[in-house]
């Protein structure tokens, strides 16, 4: 167990800070909405280190990291149809299991 205090606590004011525009801290409060505490301070937590300078550094990355996911548009997803060769092996083996249950009719005389 580390018995020395080595925990760093990053904190970022994004209501008075001048490093985003409104726009932007809007994108921010709703992406990162789970780690901002109820004043609109975006707290950071880091302990994984013995060494409080690389947890500085840890909870650094951890910040720029969030911000840069924060920011980044997904991808609109475009609707794919299905291969001809994939919707021709569909439609033989469901006239095959068609004609299957044809056979296991009872004949009429």
């Amino acid at each position: 167990m580390n018995k020395v205090n080595t925990r760093v606590t990053l904190r970022l004011d994004l209501g008075n800070s001048g490093l985003f525009d409104d726009g932007e801290k809007e994108i921010l409060v709703k992406k990162l909405e789970s780690r901002i505490n109820k004043e609109g301070i975006l707290v950071i937590h880091e302990e994984g280190s013995r060494s409080q300078v690389k947890n500085k550094a840890v909870a650094l990355e951890k910040l720029v990291l969030l911000i840069d996911r924060a920011f980044l548009k997904q991808k609109r997803r475009l609707p794919s149809k299905p291969s001809r060769s994939a919707v021709l092996s569909r439609l033989k083996k469901k006239k095959f299991h068609a004609e299957k249950k044809k056979f296991r009719k009872k004949v009429g005389f």
